[in-house]
């Protein structure tokens, strides 16, 4: 077990998970277009999933080729034209400040862990020399 602890710690394993994890949650969109265009939800995971999705549907609305990419690969999951299973619901409001912090937040963990891969690396690629 500790074996396993000091490997999840380590600096390079710390920045390529949060660089997998943030690939995994922008992919997650086609699983879930599926689900709403093919399943009845009720309205409560209709705002858990809008609330989930909050900061991708921000940068969507920033810039127009990554709407262009994520409507290409959401044509892989569902047929866009067709009609969705799941009502529309009336979607509150995105809480203030939530988008903006959440990718600062990302972003500092992502900087901070490359910064200690790179730490790492110097540190095992300089000879060490014995007394």
């Amino acid at each position: 077990m500790r074996r396993l602890i000091r490997f999840l710690m380590r600096p390079a394993v710390s920045l390529w998970g949060t660089i997998a994890a943030m690939l995994l949650y922008a992919l997650s969109i086609g699983p879930a277009v599926w689900l709403i265009f093919h399943v009845h939800l009720p309205d409560w995971t209709s705002v858990g999933v809008h609330y989930f999705f909050c900061p991708l549907s921000w940068a969507l609305a920033k810039s127009e080729q990554l709407t262009n990419v994520v409507v290409v690969y959401m044509t892989f999951w569902v047929d866009i034209t067709s009609h969705p299973a799941t009502q529309n619901v009336q979607l509150p409001e995105a809480p203030p400040f939530f988008v903006e912090v959440s990718g600062t937040l990302i972003g500092a963990w992502l900087i901070w862990n490359f910064v200690r891969w790179v730490n790492q690396r110097k540190t095992l690629s300089t000879p060490q020399v014995a007394p």
